[in-house]
């Protein structure tokens, strides 16, 4: 789609139809595709640590697993992402969904299942249930 203006505000559409059609004819339709959400810009991390995390292997060419930490400056809402870049181009192998996990934080394990998933260079962390 193109041209189409955002609301003036931030939230989602709520649910929309999605129809293909070549011509005059239907070809496909879905009818409860979900919500188009329009979020505010993104937000600044005021600290991020990456290291390995402890038991982990650390020599070359060997997988590993890495500890990330970060702290944000605001409130991260329901339904947000983490789009992790990784430098593929210096040697590092992502495999499609690595395995990811959430630690304690002040000695309280979150609630909810983390998936990550790679496209590319990039790694997606997601909350794939709600984080109580």
């Amino acid at each position: 789609m193109y041209g189409v203006k955002n609301p003036k505000i931030a939230g989602g559409t709520g649910n929309f139809i999605l129809r293909t059609k070549k011509g005059k004819n239907l070809i496909d339709e879905n009818t409860i595709f979900g919500s188009i959400g329009i979020a505010s810009k993104v937000y600044t991390l005021t600290s991020v640590i990456i290291g390995f995390n402890r038991g982990s292997l650390m020599s070359a060419g060997e997988y590993t697993t890495y500890l990330i930490k970060f702290t944000n400056n605001k409130y991260i809402p329901e339904n947000t992402y983490i789009k992790l870049t990784v430098p593929i181009e210096s040697g590092y192998v992502l495999e499609k969904f690595p395995a990811c996990s959430s630690y304690p934080l002040n000695n309280k394990v979150l609630g909810g299942v983390l998936q990550c998933e790679t496209v590319g260079k990039i790694v997606f962390i997601r909350g794939k249930e709600k984080i109580i």
